[in-house]
């Protein structure tokens, strides 16, 4: 490290795959560029480490695991190792990633320069409702930062609203990505399979399960169709078992031709997305998602739901901000934002079903919308969006 550059932590309760995971190895990517950055989690030689660059790792070696009543008590244990790491390596700004990670920043009470980074809605988000029930202590903690980042401008406004946020303290940042250079065009395929493609960790908020009776209508009018999930999480067995019991088959191989559906596992998502049609995003919540915007880079025409906080909203460039309960569907050059599908109305899945059927029919519109999204993932880039990050810290440091 050098010791003439100001020293930057990141903390994120836990480095496995995620949204938040891959930003803080955006964001620590480029930050390195001019500080000492130190990147540390609640147990960071104790967990998978995904999304890895060149950053020192710290860990508060305290894992968020266990029972409601085990985190609570181990907060303690986690402020103070948190305390103890910011003296020693003399931090000069603590940034965190969600509210976790913001509740020890802030307690641990020292002189460094804290900033929160907001990814995920609370507001219709299923996943904070304590915060949302708690939400006097959660302003109490957001009044304690110097400065708060919202990855999307609708989610800034959100927590503005909800937590009191005084407008000179809070700004939103959008998500940024650092592309691949060389990736093989979405029409550099020798197959007669068309295939529908999902990228995201494999749990509730993802709501990947009526993708799959959605998926077997269509397999009635496509034969040669395909459903890829992308990534790994505690509802894949689940997902596999409701697979099978819809009697498709089930691979866990790319390139097997009798596969219904197929579950990669966390790989390189571009490995594969160049081989398939269209993407389908079914989310309850986002910020801003990263996936969605590698896929865009990949060409590949969007069908999404329009959820909290109006992340895709923002990708897609909708019609004024996000619609929480959306009943209808909105085209743009993108694609489409959607109602969010529930097995419980059918007439979520039935519309689904419709417009997914009819890109695949007409490989005109979905190769131009394909094109649009590549041009539109652009806006992401890291070479457009890393100085707001650098202006951040900075203004904080003078």
């Amino acid at each position: 490290m050098e010791t003439n550059r100001k020293n930057v932590l990141l903390l994120i309760p836990t480095f496995t795959e995620g949204g938040a995971q891959k930003m803080v190895y955006e964001i620590g990517k480029i930050l390195s560029e001019r500080y000492n950055v130190y990147e540390c989690s609640y147990d960071a030689f104790g967990e998978p480490h995904v999304f890895k660059n060149d950053n020192k790792i710290l860990s508060l070696e305290s894992p968020h695991s266990g029972s409601l009543f085990q985190k609570l008590t181990d907060y303690p244990k986690k402020i103070s190792r948190l305390r103890k790491i910011k003296k020693k390596y003399k931090i000069d700004v603590t940034i965190s990633n969600l509210w976790s990670a913001d509740l020890v920043n802030i307690l641990s009470g020292t002189n460094d320069k804290t900033i929160s980074i907001g990814h995920i809605s609370i507001l219709g988000n299923f996943q904070n409702r304590l915060l949302l029930k708690y939400r006097k202590f959660g302003r109490f903690i957001y009044s304690r930062f110097d400065k708060i980042i919202a990855v999307n401008e609708a989610l800034m406004h959100e927590l503005r609203e909800v937590f009191e946020i005084p407008a000179a303290k809070i700004e939103y940042i959008n998500n940024f990505i650092a592309f691949p250079k060389d990736l093989p065009p979405h029409t550099a395929r020798h197959d007669t399979k068309k295939r529908l493609v999902n990228v995201g960790r494999l749990n509730p908020i993802k709501n990947q399960e009526p993708l799959l009776k959605i998926f077997k209508n269509l397999k009635l009018q496509f034969p040669n169709l395909q459903l890829i999930f992308i990534g790994n999480g505690p509802l894949e067995e689940q997902l596999k078992g409701k697979a099978n019991e819809l009697n498709m088959h089930v691979s866990s191989s790319f390139d097997n031709s009798e596969a219904d559906v197929i579950f990669t596992g966390f790989v390189d998502p571009y490995k594969f997305m160049g081989g398939c049609d269209i993407f389908v995003f079914p989310s309850k919540s986002e910020g801003l998602p990263l996936v969605m915007v590698e896929a865009m880079y990949a060409e590949l025409p969007m069908v999404t739901s329009d959820c909290p906080t109006g992340g895709p909203h923002v990708v897609m460039e909708g019609k004024n901000t996000f619609v929480l309960e959306r009943t209808d569907v909105e085209e743009t050059k993108y694609g489409y934002l959607m109602p969010i599908p529930d097995e419980e109305k059918e007439t979520t899945l039935k519309v689904w079903q419709q417009i997914i059927s009819e890109l695949l029919i007409n490989e005109d519109k979905r190769l131009q919308m394909g094109k649009e999204a590549k041009r539109r993932s652009l806006d992401f880039s890291v070479e457009k969006i890393k100085d707001q990050y650098f202006k951040a810290v900075e203004d904080l440091l003078k």
